[in-house]
């Protein structure tokens, strides 16, 4: 009978214990699930924060090209914008000792644009993911900005001024007398170096260089590098015939600031991270 009782007893402190255990679990489960499902809504609810946003930006900038105001699109959010085709450029024109350059740049031109007001101004904003294929950026000053657009194709970006965290292929574009430079920027943490893969386009005049604290490589392919100059410290690649286009290969007639490093064989440089986009164009051509 004693046995009896006692193994009732500890019976009931196992079970006992048993459903402590499971009741801990349960709340722990419980926890994690509702955890998980307040990261979840509090995800969702910032990306619709950041794209309600976005859109806002956008809406403003076809708002003021429509009625003409300044274009000061300071620190716009433009993540996942769609600018494909939009005219934000302003009049220039080249000269070369106060003469206008006919048919383009040449080394040592100068830009007159028609004014400030006239002129796009993007600084501290953010392109990552636009689309900005067949944009007009003339004149345009791009200035600590974000620069990793989805697509490019045809953009303008003739005497556009452009430097901070660069990330992108430009395919087909106008870069006549446009200056594109690797910038630091220590508040977006900044972690890897400015590249830029520029293929069959019109370069003539354009300028790469590098700010402090920053590095930038750029590769070009079935381009027209005329007058090109690059600074010192810019890592520079002409590509050679090693590409499948039709076109050829990238001339080197008037390179200008051929000490900067740059090396007019060995085929393309750039990161992995540009190489699907690279392939993606290829493939559709």
């Amino acid at each position: 009978m004693r046995v009896t009782k006692r193994f009732v007893r500890e019976s009931m402190h196992v079970k006992k214990y048993d459903i402590f255990v499971e009741l801990l679990i349960a709340i722990g489960i419980g926890g994690l699930v509702t955890l998980g499902f307040t990261t979840y809504q509090n995800s969702i609810e910032a990306n619709r924060s950041e794209r309600a946003e976005m859109l806002a930006d956008v809406a403003y900038i076809r708002e003021t090209l429509r009625d003409g105001g300044p274009k000061l699109f300071h620190n716009m959010n433009l993540r996942d914008a769609n600018l494909s085709g939009l005219d934000l450029g302003c009049d220039i024109a080249f000269l070369h000792n106060g003469v206008p350059t006919p048919g383009g740049p040449s080394a040592n031109d100068d830009v007159d644009t028609a004014g400030d007001e006239h002129c796009a101004d993007f600084y501290g904003s953010d392109f990552t993911g636009a689309d900005l294929s067949g944009a007009d950026f003339t004149g345009a000053q791009m200035n600590r900005v974000n620069f990793a657009p989805g697509h490019t194709e045809d953009i303008i970006l003739t005497a556009a001024e452009l430097s901070g965290a660069i990330d992108v292929l430009i395919a087909r574009a106008d870069l006549r007398g446009a200056t594109l430079a690797g910038a630091f920027l220590p508040h977006e943490h900044q972690a890897e170096d400015s590249s830029a893969l520029i293929v069959q386009s019109d370069l003539r005049g354009a300028r790469f260089r590098i700010e402090e604290h920053a590095n930038l490589t750029v590769s070009i392919a079935s381009s027209d590098i005329s007058a090109v100059h690059f600074d010192q410290g810019v890592d520079g690649h002409l590509g050679n015939c090693e590409i499948p286009v039709s076109d050829e290969c990238a001339p080197q007639r008037g390179l200008t600031g051929a000490g900067a490093g740059v090396r007019a064989s060995g085929g393309l440089h750039f990161p992995h991270r540009l190489q699907q986009a690279f392939n993606e164009y290829w493939s559709e051509r």
